[in-house]
């Protein structure tokens, strides 16, 4: 009989087989869609956590900033100042790091300072070594290379973590960045960042060290008594046009990384905060719908020499154009606002006034103001947290290219 419902329910055939599996291939599927959908929902309230976190940040280390500059020297409520500031700032490089881990990729490949990255990924790492593994820091104030500031966070932990999880009864994890030049046979000289993270851990022995950064190795060894991610890394320094190795000795295993730096001779040197000190009083509008982000912004830019209006709201703002005699020199506005967000502020203002220039700001990620009309390598953008020195040189920035395009349009003049 072709029909399988003619066959005893006791016996099985190849086709109930088939429909078993596919049965549980079924449930296995809906149980995966569930927990997604608990991921998803755990997602969201992560997300918006976490912008709340980045806008009470961005007050609570402006604010701090600022009293830190006013206090002198020896000031009893110096000390409790900094490190009001110094916790908020371990505060915003978690939520930093939650992003990095759960959120969306960072842009892309850019210039970056390794030592400044050294100095805001150590209270992760330091965190992560807990009270039994001392971590000694020694980097350079600059050596520039080319590389997603996300994988190079990723780098820098993932190797930090493989160091600590070989010293789970204590030990010391010394963290450093020199610089080094490598001349070739045909005489042409390569300058290097040499990255070293040095554990005195227990020694890897000689099969271990070869499967390390093997990427065909089993990264759920069980057996393996070393941190894991060293593959990963290998790939993160390879993109960035680098190269890895490890050592293992009787004090312990030491892991370099060399990355080739970017040529900086004749270039110019950063300027000063203080060069976002307009030479005139520049006018700027402050639109921001969360009052303590919106006060911290207007203080740091009054400190910097900028004549600022506010508002509270895009037809706030609006509003206040409208009785303006001339146009500010530049819109910095939020982006997720109730009513009437940053994007559609934009349009209507610069309907009227074309050449007035914007700079975003948003405590949300690259990913969540897409939602809101915004691609954020498409426009000015400054995300909050800020800092004093961030925000300033921000808006000089846009002031200073605005400043350009219209000298620009102007063309040569005539004698």
């Amino acid at each position: 009989m072709s029909s399988r419902t003619d066959f005893p329910p006791t016996e099985t055939t190849a086709g109930d087989v088939t429909d078993d599996a596919l049965q549980r291939r079924v449930r296995r599927a809906e149980q995966l869609l569930e927990r997604a959908g608990r991921h998803e929902v755990a997602s969201r309230v992560a997300g918006a956590a976490a912008h709340e976190l980045r806008n009470h940040l961005t007050g609570l280390q402006g604010h701090a900033r600022l009293l830190l500059e006013e206090k002198p020297l020896g000031d009893p409520d110096r000390d409790s100042l900094l490190r009001i500031h110094r916790a908020s700032e371990a505060v915003s490089e978690l939520v930093g790091r939650f992003r990095t881990v759960f959120g969306a990729a960072d842009s892309g490949v850019g210039e970056l300072e390794l030592g400044e990255a050294i100095e805001s990924t150590a209270p992760i790492i330091r965190t992560l070594a807990g009270e039994w593994v001392a971590v000694d820091l020694d980097y350079l104030e600059s050596a520039r290379v080319e590389m997603d500031a996300g994988e190079c966070r990723q780098l820098l932990l993932g190797l930090s973590t493989h160091a600590l999880d070989r010293m789970a009864s204590g030990g010391m994890l010394h963290l450093s960045l020199e610089r080094d030049r490598e001349v070739a046979d045909d005489g042409r000289v390569s300058r290097w960042a040499v990255l070293t993270v040095a554990d005195t851990g227990e020694r890897v022995s000689a099969a271990e060290l070869a499967a390390l950064l093997d990427p065909l190795g089993n990264d759920r060894d069980p057996t393996a008594r070393f941190g894991l991610g060293l593959r990963t890394a290998r790939g993160i320094v390879e993109r960035a046009g680098g190269r890895i190795s490890v050592r293992s000795e009787a004090d312990g295993t030491r892991v370099r990384v060399d990355l080739p730096l970017v040529d900086r001779s004749g270039a110019a040197a950063k300027g000063d905060s203080t060069a976002a000190e307009a030479s005139g009083p520049k006018h700027v509008l402050v639109v921001d719908d969360d009052d303590a982000v919106r006060e911290v912004a207007v203080k740091i830019l009054r400190r910097f020499g900028y004549r600022i209006d506010q508002a509270n709201g895009g037809r706030p703002a609006l509003d206040l154009l409208e009785s303006m005699p001339a146009p500010p020199d530049l819109l910095l506005s939020d982006i997720v606002m109730p009513g009437m967000n940053g994007r559609q502020l934009a349009e209507e203002v610069q309907s009227r006034h074309p050449d007035l220039p914007v700079l975003f700001m948003s405590a949300y990620t690259e990913d969540e103001v897409i939602l809101h009309g915004i691609r954020v390598a498409e426009v000015n953008f400054l995300p909050k947290p800020f800092t004093l020195d961030g925000l300033a040189d921000a808006v000089r920035k846009v002031l200073a290219e605005a400043d350009a395009a219209r000298d620009g349009s102007r063309g040569p003049t005539g004698p």
